[in-house]
């Protein structure tokens, strides 16, 4: 073991979270914490469940006190450390006496949920009155399979973020709810070849919707739009024998545990929402039982839907089979749609089907906080990463709205770190915790348009001068970003036209659909939206969560690359309000050469990759869009990489 630990760091603890999208959270303080995440390190989407890449890191570092959120079902820790520890008895019993590991149990639903509490109460002002919210969660399984769940919280700065904690109260559970926001997309998915998987790709439909005025006519608009709220509605019943009953039916001859049983509020949960729990995990040596991989799981999940069940998604979710099944069995597809279908190309069929995903969003959580009379809404989860859904939802309620910009199952890791350690939120929501080692060297043939600096006047004058010229610009510093969002760390930057937004598509190889993100300076921020909703956005901004209303007087032609049309008409855009001194000086530096009070900020990375992390990812990507340029004939990107 001395061998294996010499050189480490030390850390007092760290939080991990095994499951999809796998994170871990090592501290010491608040000054001194950071994180990993598993498909930054890996770039691999989705896959697999065991965090290898996470695992391997973090055992590069000295941990006193390690604390696992475990969802991944039954996993023999002692299978899990003797694999960690190379099957070495010496260093297993040397492992076990340094370091004190913990099972944290708790809620799926209430960490995102916590996580939302730790945002608002991180942002809102002190000295205000407390104010009464009810959190919003439209996510995945946990304890409550494919849910929505729905809160209430009383945020209150002049008390402790754990008093306020204590005060979440669960008050609504809807199953299979969440599998309710893309049933109907499933259904036009079994029927038609869209490019899109249901169960998948409901998120990566935003932006098609708008274009849907351009296929079905009033009428035919009104059919559909009919169809979806008596969809919802079914949804929302209580109805013995209506849609969601009989879809909660399905669900259970297959996954244990959901209760379809309505229950008074009162009584709703024997234990608080906010419960939480550690038991020390005991590790034993016992030589008959040998590590057979890296977390004692005997199968991988594709091998487990092989042979268990078409149905069961490694006893954990739904298989994309049965997602198609209940769709079909369930909701009828209009003939008259059908008819509409054949005629259509794929291009035209995806945006039926976008906007039939984001419409039954829209609809379905309109009614829901309405019915429940929602006056001040903090929202969580994967599917409130929609950020156009988010802004219905404020305009939908007449108080405030906070987005967790944190969603996926990252936020596991991080909500639990600051439960077990309250002084750890301001540093959280930062969310800039991924640690990067920028030393690799580039040695690819762009060398021209790789500037490396150490800086911050040199990062600064670069940026801004070739940004300004209309050129494309990566930049990469040295903390990245936790989750998928570019936060200046990790992004790519350039004029806010609609040409050059089409160029990043095309050097990215994305879909020129998808909207792009304005950057700007707090100042700019009322000249360029709706102040009504800025004044009504409770942190939320430096995470890019939500869309807000551009003000009238802003020209299309000047904006077109971080413009948005809404339903409704609106023009909107996901503001990313910046507050690091080196990224307000290059927005200030582009502003007084060009006019621009944004700029575009998309994510550095390539179609079908994760965000870069690792520096040999950001050259791999930069190199692609270079050879894009060249083989498109036109300029070619710029990487700006800032170590300081």
């Amino acid at each position: 073991m001395s061998t294996m630990m010499k050189g480490r760091e030390h850390y007092k603890n760290a939080c991990l979270f095994l499951g999809h999208n796998a994170s871990v959270v090592i501290w010491n303080n608040a000054d001194d914490m950071f994180a990993i995440e598993d498909e930054k390190e890996s770039r691999s989407k989705g896959g697999e469940y065991v965090p290898i890449h996470t695992i391997l890191k973090l055992m590069k570092y000295d941990i006193d006190e390690l604390n696992i959120i475990n969802f991944l079902g039954e996993v023999d820790y002692n299978h899990t450390i003797k694999a960690l520890c190379g099957n070495d008895r010496e260093i297993f019993e040397q492992f076990i006496k340094k370091v004190k590991l913990y099972e944290l149990k708790i809620n799926h639903h209430a960490t995102h949920a916590i996580n939302g509490i730790i945002e608002a109460w991180e942002h809102c002002k002190e000295n205000n009155l407390p104010k009464k919210y009810h959190i919003l969660i439209t996510d995945g399984t946990g304890d409550d399979y494919e849910s929505t769940s729905l809160y209430t919280v009383t945020i209150d700065k002049n008390k402790a973020l754990a008093d306020c904690i204590k005060t979440l109260q669960r008050v609504k559970r809807i199953s299979a709810a969440d599998l309710s926001c893309g049933i109907f997309f499933a259904r036009l998915v079994c029927n038609a070849d869209t490019g899109f998987s249901p169960l998948k790709d409901e998120y990566k439909s935003l932006g098609y919707e708008t274009e849907i005025t351009s296929l079905l006519n009033n009428d035919e608009l009104n059919k559909l739009n009919r169809i979806i709220i008596k969809l919802s509605d079914g949804f929302l019943s209580n109805k013995k024998y209506g849609l969601m009953s009989a879809i909660r039916n399905d669900i259970k001859s297959f996954l244990p545990g959901v209760n379809d049983e309505r229950v008074n509020d009162e009584n709703f949960s024997k234990k608080k929402a906010y419960y939480h729990e550690r038991h020390k995990i005991q590790l034993e040596w016992n030589d008959s039982r040998k590590p057979v991989t890296l977390l004692g799981i005997k199968k991988s999940p594709s091998e487990v839907l092989l042979e268990k069940s078409v149905h069961q998604h490694f006893s954990h979710g739904f298989s994309v089979k049965y997602m198609q099944e209940i769709a079909v069995n369930h909701v009828r597809m209009p003939s008259w749609l059908q008819r509409h279908l054949n005629g259509l190309s794929q291009y035209e069929i995806r945006i039926i089907s976008s906007y039939i995903a984001n419409k039954f969003l829209e609809t379905y959580l309109v009614k829901l906080i309405d019915n429940e009379k929602v006056e001040n809404l903090i929202v969580g989860g994967g599917v409130h990463f929609n950020v156009k859904l988010n802004n219905i939802l404020l305009n939908s309620i007449q108080g405030d709205i906070c987005c967790s910009p944190l969603a996926g199952d990252i936020v596991h890791a991080l909500t639990g770190a600051v439960i077990l350690d309250n002084t750890l939120s301001n540093r959280s929501v930062n969310l800039l915790l991924l640690k990067r080692d920028l030393s690799l060297p580039y040695n690819g043939k762009y060398a021209e348009n790789v500037i490396y600096t150490d800086n911050e006047d040199d990062f600064i004058k670069n940026t801004a001068h070739y940004v300004s010229k209309g050129y494309i610009v990566n930049t990469v510093k040295n903390w990245g970003e936790l989750g998928p969002r570019a936060l200046m760390s990790n992004s790519t930057l350039c004029l806010p036209t609609g040409e050059l937004k089409q160029e990043i598509n095309l050097l990215n190889g994305r879909d020129d659909h998808m909207p792009m993100a304005p950057v700007l300076r707090s100042e700019n921020l009322p000249v360029l939206f709706n102040i009504k909703e800025v004044n009504r956005v409770i942190g939320s901004l430096h995470g890019m969560i939500i869309a807000l209303s551009y003000n009238d007087n802003i020209p299309e032609e000047k904006y077109e690359g971080v413009m948005h049309k809404m339903h409704d008409g609106r023009t909107t855009g996901r503001p990313l309000v910046i507050k690091s001194g080196v990224d307000v000086e290059v927005l200030q530096e582009v502003e007084k050469k060009t006019g621009y009070a944004a700029l575009i900020n998309t994510s550095f990375n390539i179609h079908g990759y994760s965000t870069v992390q690792r520096m040999q990812h950001a050259y791999h990507d930069f190199d692609y869009q270079c050879r894009k340029a060249e083989k498109a004939g036109i300029r070619k990107p710029f990487l700006i990489i800032g170590n300081f």
